[in-house]
């Protein structure tokens, strides 16, 4: 987790700078030049700042799991900080999500030609799925869970809405993919390097679509693990099953792993996307 966090990190400072390199085509020393600020520069700089926020997020959750580790070295109850991590995946992933959707819209509005119907059309649709992942996703659980517990149990029922808004998420990276990819596809490089600059954009598309790929195998294992380590536990206010708690960190070690990996070959990408260019200016500049 802590290498997914780090990368994170990076990818905010790449993205900051490639942003503000006065030249960069898609920069925003450009846009804000070549017409006036608008909704579409605000929904790329709640991104990058929802990015941050993700990384400072699983930066708490590392922090939770290492004073769960403490806690039951101690024979003290961790679930105080279950239900932390918990509730910090529910926001974290809800806001991705969303942050994701106005990407989309700004992706939509740009592929279809300053329409203003794309966006709209892009909104209704991700508050359709959101209000069927939340009233039709993981029902079973919910009602597992007003079975299981005779008072409130925040742990499992931020467990539930941390899974929901990870399907959610997975989707909205899925729809931001195929905007990105016909973006991609359509878009008219006017520059003698067309074909390396095609190649090295391909992450814009395949990244998301990695994500989402990953998010949707992580969603139903944490789920699960989440469920086993907090239906008895938080009743008894002792984590009796530790092999459970191991099973949803081992889940999301591997996961955030393959995240790192991923956002890694992105930022590759994006440093050679934006440094070829600076690089070939100098050289003919002397």
């Amino acid at each position: 987790m802590k290498k997914c966090y780090k990368t994170v990190f990076a990818a905010v400072a790449v993205d900051a700078w490639t942003r503000l390199l006065p030249d960069v085509r898609g920069g925003w020393a450009i846009m804000l030049a070549s017409r006036p600020s608008s909704w579409l520069d605000v929904a790329d700089a709640l991104f990058v700042f929802d990015l941050l926020l993700f990384g400072l997020g699983l930066r708490w959750v590392s922090h939770l799991y290492e004073k769960i580790k403490d806690s039951i070295a101690e024979g003290v109850s961790p679930m105080s900080a279950v239900t932390n991590i918990m509730a910090s995946y529910r926001f974290m992933y809800l806001a991705t999500g969303w942050s994701l959707v106005g990407l989309s819209m700004r992706i939509a509005y740009k592929v279809f030609v300053s329409s203003a119907i794309a966006p709209s059309v892009v909104l209704a649709l991700a508050v359709g799925v959101s209000v069927y992942v939340n009233t039709n996703l993981f029902t079973s659980e919910a009602a597992d869970m007003a079975t299981l517990n005779k008072t409130d149990n925040p742990a499992m029922m931020n467990g539930i809405k941390a899974a929901r808004n990870m399907s959610f998420c997975a989707i909205s990276f899925l729809l931001f993919a195929v905007l990105r990819f016909i973006f991609w596809s359509t878009v008219v490089v006017p520059s003698d390097l067309v074909l390396p600059i095609k190649i090295v954009t391909v992450n814009k598309f395949l990244m998301p679509l990695a994500l989402a790929k990953l998010l949707q195998s992580l969603d139903r294992r944490f789920l699960d693990a989440a469920m086993m380590v907090t239906k008895d536990s938080y009743i008894e206010k002792e984590l009796k099953d530790v092999d459970a708690l191991r099973a949803l960190k081992e889940a999301e070690k591997s996961f955030y792993d393959k995240v790192a990996k991923v956002l890694r070959s992105s930022l590759i990408l994006d440093i050679l996307r934006y440094g070829i260019p600076i690089i070939m200016s100098v050289v003919k500049g002397t």
